[in-house]
């Protein structure tokens, strides 16, 4: 607890005036001078209180009463304090924190209707009901709640879902065909607190409501009108990056439920002085930075076009881009849509010529000259004045004479007169601010044009009216746009009450309640201030436009001197041109200067007869349309005013008939209001300002709501509810309530046990209506019983949760175990699924490197006979030629010792030609030794040698076959050590589980068929085809032993014993299990298993002595008898056990 010093200093200072109270946020407003403080406040119940200097309300707990006027409150910390008892507002109970709707508040002041708004904000539940109106907080990021499902759930049924701005539009459409009455939403807020988002959400829900369109589109054409109405009429301002700088009002007509049959669009008041003056950190209107960005570099050079940073009507607020926004996609966007209202490439050619021109204009500047009669402006630069007079389609030096000169008639004459240069820039920003504004103004009705909804006779029409109109604003400086906007603001409120109030009254006539009628006067006084008849603000200031030599200065002492007794009207003696008027939220200052110049809205005759001076252009059919300019044509035109310039209507005389007609209009409608908040003004997400949003609620008129709910009975029951909700306190055993008695007479019981005061509640027809805070203790009391319900209720179903939970626990581990014997039996078939695959891969693997190894031997033993041979016919040849040799010389020697016979016995010689025909065959046979040695030498070349590549290569093949042989065999043994260990698991749980036994006529009739299958056919057909290859291999060589057929029959009738072997066994198992065969002591799924295991055992070395055999039949090798022995008798268990197989 905090010392009594600090008590009684916190006490001083919370007993300030009410001035210094209202600087800090503590200032309680005439409508707000309630007693918040209840008389049952009970110990520790929570209140809200503000202390000075704080940011925000925060939450204490009630202590005691001290004195009359004070009372005592307790911190978080456990310090206390004293504070007034007037400012002290009671908390809601914690069930309604919260809520959808502010309605439903038991306690209806300003920190509890503020923390229900902060606490849905901070849940991403944006929008909230406060009686028929909603409420909506800008989250400033996206949410998925305008989902196409969240739409369709809202047509099915909006009561079911919570507040939504879906809602609204399914409430407009469903009373629209229900009653008969047009509707419509009135969306209404601050710049930048979401109203053009959610008008949208509005018109996106209401056109999907038409099934079929027109013919021409019409739902989809009214959603393309947005696109076209934010980049002509909305920019970028310091408080928002999308602002609407007009006010709008969409028309929808419906003739049946089904179908739209047209639209209307009406604007309002446009800010046409952005178009040539922008604040720092500010921008022009869209359009132009998107004609700026988007363009090709054809139009660029058609439209003399560069980028935004060269026009004075875009730079002088040194901002040109939005963060998050591209320019260039909006402007394709924008031409787009131009598509869908049937402006095609040509007029929208001629569209941006006009904004060209416009920036070009703005490029303009003046200098003075001196002359005989003064200064005089005259044009600086002559490169902008021609690209506008181009795009405009004017002639230049028209254009540059209007600029810098006017003309004055006098009688019939006519003189020019020079202006200077500031009246030349204020004919050239009038130009372009006419301009724009009647480009905007053709562009509405071209739309209205297309979307506008043909009667048909004998058809009923039916409208739903949006509203998006700009919210009350409140600056440093507030000038004339800020009046008009104020204005309508006022008018919209007046609207507002009036509805809410007739509203509440009818409910309350309608249940026949004892109610005195309440007589509103609202804000009735301000706007009797500013239209009245009389002495009206804006009467006063349409009759001083029309006094030649008036001045802001002039108008502002008549303001004072007229308006000074008005309750509404404040006068600022410091500042003699500017002046308060007390608006419904608040005080605001304005500023005269300009007023009247705003208020004129003049155009230089000379303009109006040069931008209708050239037929063929976009900028004279912008005239005809344009009402204002048509009629300044024509009075120009007629004479019938012979000043220098031609007056227009009053801005604020023009918009005042506006108001009235939308007023009225509204008015004979079902209205449905959305306010938008904007929670900070620093446009990002997770940011709740408490003042900011404090001040807009009060703005837009919530607690004006609250109020009048407080006044009346905000809380209402059914009968049934108010029972079902409380009857539970009473109970049956005082007796009060009994089980016969109906819904009301329990609420009169219930009442009357907890001693509300009568006149806190009342009994309708249907409902019980009671005041605000008339169930505190009720609630208190319903709290605590709740409390220790819940408590009761969690240790019960913690103890049957408890319960399921260990059952439900052992039946996990017994599924868990059935699973894992189940993966475990899986994984064990493909194992051995897969060590049979690699046992039959190894196998064809060993037998294909085995006949290229084979293939390789007998090539080479070939080449090697053919050597031999060659060789043995070249020695023979060489002992030919030797022995032919030795038989020459000797003729030879013979013939030399003859030569000294005589003549004649040379002529002998001559006649015996067989020495020289033996000479001759001698050089033959030589030849032919010389053509065996090079045929030889190519021979030996051919064959391989010990170094050769071949040899090489074959060499590391075998090496590597065998490496891989090794690591196949280790794959192998590892394979059979881990089916091993899955069979002895298998086994076991095979035992644990009995009833597996049903299946085991199956599984012995797959074993029989595998047996058959498998062994029977594929083993045989090996066999045999290894017997038939034999038998062709002994056809084609009659050397074979008898000994290798007599191995080849010895092996096939081993198959055929065994394949006996293991069928007989499956049978007599299959007879066990079946009952037809009685064996004590045996398990028959052991003996199946093993079965299994013997049978595998043995096809792995059968298969490895067909595979020795074959290898031996290859070389033409003799087998060796011991390694085709071996298992070659196998007696069966059903010859162990000494049992014959049956018939």
């Amino acid at each position: 607890m905090l010392k009594g010093k600090k008590t009684s200093k916190r006490r001083g200072a919370n007993q300030k005036s009410k001035k210094e109270r209202g600087a800090k946020g503590q200032e309680v407003s005439d409508a707000a001078k309630v007693n918040y403080y209840e008389e049952d406040l009970h110990k520790d119940a929570l209140v809200w209180y503000r202390e000075e200097g704080a940011d925000d309300w925060k939450q204490y707990a009630f202590v005691s009463k001290s004195g009359a006027d004070d009372c005592r409150l307790r911190d978080s910390g456990g310090g206390e304090l004293t504070v007034p008892r007037s400012f002290v507002h009671t908390c809601n109970p914690s069930f309604l924190e919260g809520t959808s709707d502010l309605t439903n508040l038991t306690y209806l002041n300003e920190p509890s209707v503020l923390h229900n708004v902060r606490l849905r904000y901070e849940r991403d539940e944006i929008y909230t009901r406060a009686g028929n109106v909603l409420v909506a907080v800008n989250p400033f990021k996206q949410l998925p709640i305008y989902t196409e499902e969240v739409a369709r759930a809202y047509e099915s049924g909006p009561s079911d879902q919570g507040p939504h701005i879906f809602e609204i539009a399914q409430r407009s459409y469903g009373e629209l065909f229900e009653t008969g009455k047009s509707q419509s939403v009135v969306i209404s807020g601050e710049s930048g607190s979401g109203k053009t988002e959610n008008t949208k959400f509005v018109l996106r829900q209401l056109t999907q409501k038409s099934k079929r369109s027109t013919g021409k589109g019409v739902d989809k054409a009214i959603l393309q009108t947005n696109p076209i109405l934010e980049a002509f009429g909305n920019a970028k301002t310091l408080r928002n990056n999308n602002s609407s700088r007009f006010g709008k009002l969409i028309n929808i007509y419906f003739d049946s439920p089904s179908q739209i049959s047209g639209g209307n669009i009406y604007t309002y008041l446009l800010e046409k002085s952005r178009v040539v003056s922008v604040q720092k950190e500010e921008r022009s209107y869209h359009v132009f930075y998107q004609l700026c960005k988007g363009c090709s570099e054809e139009d660029r050079r058609k439209y003399r076009l560069g980028r935004a940073e060269d026009y004075a009507y875009l730079n002088q607020s040194e901002c040109f881009h939005i963060s998050g926004t591209d320019d260039g996609k909006e402007f394709e966007d924008l031409k787009a849509a131009f598509q869908t209202f049937g402006l095609g490439v040509g007029m929208q050619d001629r569209i941006f010529k006009l904004l060209s021109g416009i920036l070009h204009l703005g490029n303009v500047q003046f200098f003075e000259e001196e002359t005989e009669g003064g200064q005089e402006a005259r044009i600086a630069g002559p490169e902008p004045l021609a690209a506008a007079a181009e795009l405009f389609g004017v002639d230049k030096s028209s254009l540059e004479k209007v600029l810098t000169g006017r003309v004055i008639r006098v009688g019939k004459e006519q003189m020019v007169k020079a202006m200077d240069v500031n009246q030349a820039l204020n004919a050239r920003d009038a130009l372009a601010k006419h301009v724009y504004s009647a480009l905007f103004e053709w562009l509405v009705k071209s739309m209205n044009a297309f979307i506008g909804k043909k009667k048909v006779e004998g058809r009923s029409y039916r409208d739903i009216n949006l509203l998006d109109i700009y919210g009350f604003e409140c600056f440093k400086v507030n000038s004339f746009e800020q009046l008009c906007i104020n204005y309508a603001n006022e008018r919209l409120q007046q609207l507002f009450n009036r509805h809410l109030i007739e509203l509440e009254q009818r409910e309350y006539k309608k249940e026949n309640l004892v109610w005195e009628h309440i007589p509103y006067s609202g804000n009735d006084h301000c706007l009797e201030l500013l239209e009245g008849k009389k002495s009206g603000f804006i009467g006063i200031i349409a009759d001083e436009i029309n006094i030649p030599q008036a001045s802001d200065s002039t108008l502002a002492l008549k303001l004072k001197d007229q308006l000074a007794c008005h309750s509404c009207f404040h006068n600022n003696a410091r500042e003699p041109l500017r002046f308060s008027i007390a608006h419904y939220p608040g005080l605001v200052e304005y500023d005269v200067s300009q007023f009247l110049e705003k208020n004129k809205d003049t155009l230089s005759p000379d303009l109006v007869n040069l931008v209708s001076s050239n037929k063929d252009s976009l900028l004279w059919t912008l005239t005809q349309s344009s009402d204002r300019v048509r009629d300044l044509h024509v009075q120009n035109k007629s004479g019938r005013r012979q000043s220098t310039s031609v007056r227009q209507l009053s801005v604020a005389a023009t918009f005042k008939g506006q108001l009235t007609s939308l007023i009225e209009s509204l008015s004979e409608t079902n209205v449905h209001y959305v306010r938008c908040i904007k929670p900070n003004s620093k446009q990002v997400s997770a940011n709740f300002n408490s003042d900011l949003v404090l001040h807009q609620l009060k703005c837009c008129g919530v607690f004006e709501v609250v109020q009048m709910a407080r006044s009346g009975y905000p809380t209402k029951f059914s009968y049934e509810d108010f029972s079902e909700r409380y009857n539970f306190l009473v109970g049956s055993g005082g007796g009060a309530v009994g089980s016969t008695m109906d819904c009301k007479e329990v609420c009169k019981v219930i009442l009357k046990q907890f001693n509300i005061d009568p006149s806190q509640y009342q009994f309708g027809s249907t409902r019980l209506f009671l005041r605000a805070g008339a169930l505190g203790k009720v609630e208190e009391l319903q709290k605590l019983y709740l409390r220790c319900t819940v408590t009761i209720q969690a240790w019960f179903r913690a103890l049957v949760c408890r319960r399921k939970f260990i059952e439900f626990r052992s039946n996990v581990i017994r599924t868990q175990a059935c699973a894992r014997g189940y993966v475990a039996r899986r994984a064990f078939k493909v194992l051995l699924r897969e060590n049979r695959a690699a046992s039959r891969i190894q196998a064809n693997v060993r037998a294909h490197l085995g006949r290229k190894k084979h293939c390789r031997m007998v090539e080479l033993r070939r080449l090697e006979i053919e050597r031999k041979d060659r060789e043995m016919e070249l020695e023979k040849m060489q002992s030919l030629e030797r022995t032919t040799r030795e038989k020459v010389v000797n003729e030879v020697v013979t013939t030399q010792g003859r030569e000294t016979r005589p003549l004649q016995a040379q002529e002998k010689m001559v006649d015996h030609p067989p020495a020289i025909s033996e000479s001759q065959t001698v050089l033959e046979m030589q030849a032919e030794v010389n053509r065996l040695r090079e045929e030889n030498r190519s021979l030996q070349a051919a064959l391989p040698s010990p170094e050769s590549q071949a040899v090489l290569e074959m060499q590391a093949e075998v090496n590597r076959l065998r490496e891989e042989n090794r690591n196949l065999q280790a794959a192998l043994q590892q394979e059979r050590e881990l089916k091993l260990d899955f069979s002895e698991q298998l086994i076991v749980t095979e035992a644990s589980y009995a009833q597996e036994f049903k299946a085991m006529k199956q599984t012995i009739s797959t074993i029989r068929e595998y047996l058959t299958e498998s062994a029977g056919e594929s083993m045989l057909q090996k066999c045999m085809q290894m017997q038939d290859m034999i038998d062709d291999e002994l056809q084609n060589n009659n050397d074979l032993s008898t000994r290798q057929q007599a191995h080849v029959d010895k092996v096939s009738r081993e198959f055929n014993r065994n394949a006996s072997v293991f069928d007989d066994d499956a049978d007599f198992i299959e007879e066990v299990v079946a009952g037809h065969t009685e064996v004590e002591n045996m398990d028959c799924v052991y003996e199946l298993k093993n079965l299994k295991l013997r049978f595998e055992d043995w096809k792995d070395r059968y298969k490895k002595k067909l595979a020795y055999l074959n290898r031996c039949l290859a070389k033409n090798a003799d087998p060796k008898p011991e390694k085709l022995n071996g298992d070659t008798k196998k007696k069966g268990i059903s010859k162990i056990l000494g049992f014959k197989r049956r018939a």
